[in-house]
């Protein structure tokens, strides 16, 4: 009978430290150490005060805001009159900026504009340097740049804008997003239009 109840405290005793071990794991979305990619109490003017928390590439978060983040600049810097509906953004804005979108024309604009200089134009690469989130998981704000070349255009857009044909540029971007129902979507963005030729 003592060897039964000696047997069953053990089966007790391993089955409590493997629960134990178990509610010790951390959580692989948080880091212990510093990385750009940050949680705060609100977003401000800086973006980086009081941080609560560091997360990782392998935060959902982080995955699906880098996501959103390449698609969108990715189909802002790259162009081709060819066949540019002026629409390339779209699928990446929020409600609200869709509609002032839509209310100004601006893909009827952009499609002029890029017909008009027959430009093509190729994103090189892209930089994520800090991805701020608020602690309620649905503000973020991304700064980073990026690189580009113009590898067609006429000469009086050459002139005009005083670029050069295949010259790789650089532009600075901050970005701000929102979400709902689990989706990133750009609410803000800033994009630094005095490019200039990367050294």
């Amino acid at each position: 009978m003592k060897k039964v109840i000696t047997m069953l405290m053990m089966s007790v005793i391993i089955l409590t430290t493997v629960l134990l071990g178990g509610c010790g794991k951390s959580d692989p979305a948080i880091s212990k150490k510093e990385t750009p990619y940050t949680v705060v109490e609100n977003l401000s003017a800086d973006g980086q005060k009081d941080i609560k928390n560091y997360l990782t590439e392998k935060s959902p978060d982080v995955i699906k805001i880098k996501e959103t983040t390449e698609g969108y600049i990715k189909a802002h810097a790259t162009v081709d009159y060819k066949t540019t509906d002026g629409m390339g953004t779209y699928g990446y804005v929020n409600d609200e900026i869709l509609k002032e979108l839509k209310e100004k024309n601006d893909a009827e604009e952009t499609i002029k504009g890029f017909k008009q200089y027959k430009v093509v134009q190729e994103l090189n690469g892209l930089k994520i340097d800090s991805i701020t989130i608020t602690k309620g998981m649905n503000l973020a704000e991304i700064k980073g740049t990026f690189t580009f070349k113009y590898l067609e255009g006429t000469d009086d857009f050459f002139k005009k804008y005083n670029k050069e044909k295949n010259t790789l540029y650089q532009q600075n971007f901050r970005v701000q997003m929102e979400k709902k129902t689990d989706v990133w979507k750009v609410s803000f963005s800033h994009i630094k239009e005095e490019d200039s030729p990367k050294k």
